[in-house]
């Protein structure tokens, strides 16, 4: 009995978390970059860097002046986040926060859902997305 309520316990708890990952994913909504934080502090986003979950396992980023896209695979039971074939445009000159955040988003290894926002995370350095 006990055996089998754990598992129901840990059924569940996956479950929880793949519907997130789902629910994430599959939103036709954009998510708006809120904030990064490093080892410098907290720099609020002084602009919109756009995400956007592509139906084929890509994803696209829109910065100030240029896009980057790539495909990325996300681990829902270790909550780990991979972005591989990471690409920008070079059409000019993006502003540092929007350099930093494209280049965290291609870096970072984590992924947690929080209600609302999600955050993808290298170490002590995250990003932080709310809704558009």
């Amino acid at each position: 009995m006990r055996n089998t309520l754990l598992l129901s316990l840990l059924f569940l708890g996956w479950n929880c978390q793949k519907e997130c990952c789902e629910d994430l994913i599959q939103s036709d909504r954009a998510w708006i970059v809120d904030y990064i934080e490093t080892d410098d502090g907290r720099t609020d986003a002084p602009h919109d860097v756009t995400f956007r979950f592509e139906s084929d396992s890509t994803f696209s980023l829109k910065l100030d002046l240029n896009s980057c896209g790539g495909s990325y695979t996300i681990n829902e039971s270790q909550q780990t986040w991979e972005a591989k074939n990471v690409f920008c445009t070079l059409a000019c000159c993006d502003s540092d926060f929007s350099e930093q955040a494209a280049f965290l988003i291609g870096h970072a290894d984590q992924i947690e859902v929080n209600g609302k926002r999600f955050i993808l995370s290298r170490g002590e350095e995250r990003v932080v997305f709310g809704r558009e």
